[in-house]
């Protein structure tokens, strides 16, 4: 084998997996050689050359999808961007670090005028950490959860192949008895792969625990059993956070990577018979380490799923007659609860910190009306409400569907393949609360009509009913939405 170097040589001098090599051939930065009758992979000197190119970039934590870039460009421009790029990026990092410094050194000084031998100082002491009410105001604040939240480590995301194999299904109620019958299969099989799932189904709402049942078994299954179909699935890693709405924030995290992705697209569809829909499993902690859980979105090759289509009706059927139009003053919205609202160049951005804040309009406004909204989203969740009511885009636990509640009686309606909106992109929205019907329109295309919510026949039983109330507008625990122009139209 003259000039080849065997995969496993590689492997050992520079101390790389043979994973990440079959990696990088699957991206198309490197080419191994096959030969007759050697049944591994080598590499000839050029695609070493290469390699030492790779692992360079990496080391200045070049992204893969940026390496593809500069290889497939074959000039300095690209390389040279984002260099520059990077060395932005760390600017950036130094700046917030500086601040970070700044925000910690204060506390240390606070700190020391306590006696950590007096209980009493060190309650005191944790109250005064926990709140930061008494030393640091609310921007200070704000500002160091800010810091902190750019600093964290991203989860990594990888894509993943699962086997198409037998499971065991169970309801969220049978889970406890559902663990002790694994627990006993254990001992007796070896299972394909580890089962240990939970699995959502986003349409339904459906709990379910699922096992692969293992290779040999013959015996009864007390459980549901139904053919698991595999295939891709998008996967990170997060630690195991008891916030209630970390399930929707850690979904929402994979569908902003898919949705950034070249190569893949999401796939959730509705009544699907694959039963392909969120999965996610604790990983066990080793020590003191904080528990991690594990997360699945099921995705496909860009191109390989047929495209939903919005309903074929005219604009002009549901575009009501204004009787007034009111520009609202962004700056002048009031917020409430867990939220940021900030003013940048491109509009007004608001952050949720929780999930119970939003901004509102100083002032009500009365059904019939049509709300015009132009905003775009980081990652997940457009959502603007109006008494009960509320209509809500990339929805983060499935983003390509919708969220519908009624004005009066609340609730949710879920209306699939109508509500994802390209994240990063202006999307002009038109949300229109007649008393006979609700529709929703985005970028010119008529997204929703629906005549028969709750309050639409209460309202006919009762003509004389008046609604009249603000409008909010809102996203979710850790996206960001950006406004830049929010008009109410009053209708006749």
């Amino acid at each position: 084998m003259p000039d080849l170097v065997k995969v496993r040589d590689i492997s050992l001098k520079y101390n790389i997996s043979t994973r990440a090599l079959k990696y990088y051939e699957d991206m198309g930065l490197i080419q191994s050689t096959r030969i007759d009758d050697y049944a591994y992979r080598c590499y000839d000197s050029q695609a070493v050359a290469r390699l030492e190119q790779i692992l360079i970039l990496r080391k200045l934590d070049i992204s893969i999808k940026n390496i593809v870039r500069i290889f497939a460009s074959g000039g300095a421009d690209i390389l040279l961007e984002v260099l520059h790029k990077r060395v932005d990026d760390i600017d950036d990092q130094i700046v917030l670090l500086d601040d970070l410094k700044r925000f910690i050194l204060d506390f240390i000084d606070s700190a020391e005028k306590y006696d950590f031998d007096n209980q009493g100082d060190i309650k005191r002491l944790y109250e005064q950490a926990h709140t930061m009410e008494e030393r640091f105001d609310r921007a200070s604040t704000e500002k160091a959860l800010e810091i902190s939240k750019k600093l964290e480590k991203a989860p990594v995301v990888s894509v993943v192949e699962l086997p198409a194999i037998p499971m065991a299904r169970c309801n969220d109620k049978e889970l406890d008895t559902f663990m002790s019958w694994w627990q006993g299969l254990e001992k007796q099989y070896k299972p394909l792969h580890s089962g240990n799932l939970n699995w959502f189904n986003v349409f339904t709402e459906q709990v379910a625990g699922l096992y692969a049942l293992p290779y040999g078994f013959d015996g009864e299954c007390p459980y549901e059993v139904f053919d698991f179909p595999g295939g891709l699935y998008a996967v990170a890693t997060f630690l195991d956070d008891p916030y209630p709405y970390a399930f929707e924030s850690n979904t929402g995290y994979l569908y902003k990577w898919v949705g950034e992705s070249e190569d893949y697209e999401l796939y959730l569809t509705e009544n699907d018979a694959q039963a392909r829909f969120i999965m996610w499993r604790n990983k066990p902690s080793v020590g003191n380490e904080q528990p991690q859980v594990e997360f699945y979105v099921p995705i496909v090759r860009k191109g390989a799923q047929q495209k939903i289509h919005t309903k074929n009706i005219a604009i002009d059927e549901i575009l009501g007659t204004e009787k007034s139009c009111r520009t609202i003053n962004l700056r002048i919205l009031e917020s409430s609860g867990e939220i940021d609202m900030r003013f940048m160049e491109d509009g007004l951005q608001i952050y949720q910190q929780g999930q119970n804040g939003y901004c509102r309009t100083g002032e009500s406004f009365r059904l019939p009306l049509r709300i015009d909204l132009s905003a775009k989203t980081d990652s997940t969740n457009i959502r603007m409400s109006f008494g009960q009511a509320v209509v809500l885009f990339n929805w983060g636990v499935a983003p390509n569907s919708m969220i519908v509640a009624d004005v009066l009686e609340g609730g949710h309606y879920l209306i699939h393949g109508t509500g994802c909106l390209p994240p990063h992109e202006y999307a002009e929205i038109s949300w229109i609360i007649e008393r006979d019907y609700m529709a929703a329109l985005a970028n010119g295309r008529v997204l929703f009509v629906q005549r028969d919510l709750p309050y639409i026949q209460r309202l006919a039983a009762e003509p004389s009913l008046l609604v009249e109330e603000c409008v909010r507008l809102h996203t979710a625990f850790g996206a960001t939405v950006t406004v830049r122009k929010l008009e109410i139209r009053e209708l006749a």
